[in-house]
Formats: structure tokens, sequence, C-alpha cells
């Protein structure tokens, strides 16, 4: 799907707690519906409850068949989730984040250029440059 090892680590390692919560947003053909779907056919078991919310919803998993997902994957820290809890700006979570180990989406998007898997112009249109 196009995770790094590291993002796709914290984001294993999530859905493996009794509690919690993922949220994945993107623009439009980003591969939310994709990712989602694939964390919940690994979780669906008769005894996890999985609950989704999808706007708008889609049915059928759409084909990303020659295309690269491109990802941030921010674990909630303890020090994460203080910033939350005193309403810190975006710019705060993302230096906490960082500082923990974040890898950005640009810095995902370098990631594949070199390995020439996606272009400078996806990238570009996908972080807004």
């Amino acid at each position: 799907m196009g995770f790094e090892p590291e993002s796709l680590g914290k984001l294993k390692a999530t859905t493996q707690k009794p509690v919690g919560m993922v949220l994945v947003t993107g623009p439009t053909g980003s591969g939310k519906t994709h990712t989602l779907y694939s964390a919940i056919s690994v979780l669906n078991k008769p005894d996890v409850n999985v609950m989704a919310v999808e706007d708008p919803v889609e049915i059928h998993l759409p084909g990303y068949k020659g295309r690269i997902g491109h990802f941030e994957v921010m674990a909630v820290s303890d020090d994460i989730r203080e910033a939350f809890m005193v309403d810190a700006s975006e710019a705060e979570l993302k230096r906490r984040a960082v500082a923990e180990g974040l890898i950005t989406l640009r810095q995902s998007g370098l990631v594949k250029i070199l390995e020439q898997i996606t272009t400078i112009e996806e990238i570009a249109r996908e972080t807004s440059l």
C-alpha cells in the first residue's frame, strides 16, 4: 500500500491494542478506504467490535492498481495526548510528533520519488507544494 516500515509498524501496533481509534484522512483517491478495509480484514474476528465511519460510504473497494498510497502515521503517545488536552496548535502537535519519529507526508513522498515508484508531480499534488 505504500507504508514505510516504521509507519506500518505504528499502524499495526495501534490495531493490536484493546481500545483505540485510527483516523484516516486524505484527498479523494489517496487510499483511505483501502487502508481501512485492510486493517478491518485483519481485525475481523467474532470477539472484536469494529466500528467504521466513512463519508461517502464506498461499498466496493476501489482499484488502486498502479497507484501507491502516501501516509503520515502519528502514534498518540503520552506527550501527544497531553498536547491534545491543552489544545496545542497544529504546528506544536506536528513538532512533537516529528520529534517522536513521525515520517511526514513529504518525507514519505521523497522516499517514493527516490525509489522511482511515484513522481514529483504526484507528491506536489498530494502535499500542496
